[in-house]
């Protein structure tokens, strides 16, 4: 096994020291006699320049051969590291601030290149409201504007085989927001943050996805 660690839209150089893998534990902890140094290039640490990647070196999980099979069913490995100085603002989607035609020519290359491989059925799934969330990355008028756009994109582009309307299933179309009973901790009596559907939002998504397009 080999993990490969990513500094694809990073400004600036990033280093990584101290990183192991292990079999997880409960929670945050790793299993006992599992964790193990990862190196690159037989180092401790890796300096990746932004815009690059850097693979690990080959692993040997010997763990997986001397303990029982049964027991690694549904377990999952631990990645720990430390990121040595400055890393540079954080490049995640909340971060973006992209524009919807971006997002959606991001979609149609996506498509494109997976068109190219043969035989490959694409399903769209549109977009969950967040608008009011207490996040405030994502709770504006102007992101859901977005939001919208492509979600119009997907339903109606004709670029994917099948969509499967999550949007539709959960949206309270007299205030745009995801409806009251899909909020999360709703059901819990707790405030949510307006983004994240509660287990019965997420039922609600599995509801509108038809099996019966996988069987064509």
């Amino acid at each position: 096994m080999r993990l490969r660690f990513a500094n694809t839209f990073g400004n600036r150089a990033v280093t990584f020291d101290g990183l192991f893998v292990g079999l997880q534990g409960l929670g945050g902890n790793v299993a006992r006699g599992t964790n193990r140094r990862v190196t690159f290039g037989g180092k401790e640490a890796v300096t990746i320049p932004g815009g690059q990647s850097a693979w690990s070196d080959p692993l040997t999980i010997d763990f997986v051969d001397v303990r029982h099979a049964g027991l690694l069913d549904g377990r999952r490995l631990a990645v720990s590291f430390h990121v040595v100085g400055a890393s540079g603002p954080m490049t995640w989607h909340a971060k973006a601030d992209i524009s919807a035609d971006e997002v959606i020519e991001g979609m149609r290359e996506v498509v494109r290149r997976v068109r190219a491989r043969g035989g490959i059925r694409i399903y769209g799934a549109t977009l969950t409201s967040s608008l009011q969330s207490t996040s405030a990355a994502y709770g504006t008028t102007d992101v859901d504007r977005k939001r919208r756009a492509v979600n119009d994109f997907i339903r109606s582009s004709g670029v994917f085989d099948g969509v499967f309307d999550f949007d539709a299933a959960t949206i309270d179309r007299e205030t745009g927001t995801v409806r009251a009973e899909f909020q999360p901790n709703s059901t819990v009596g707790g405030a949510g943050d307006l983004l994240h559907p509660n287990r019965a939002g997420q039922l609600a998504m599995a509801s509108a996805i038809d099996l019966k397009a996988f069987q064509r």
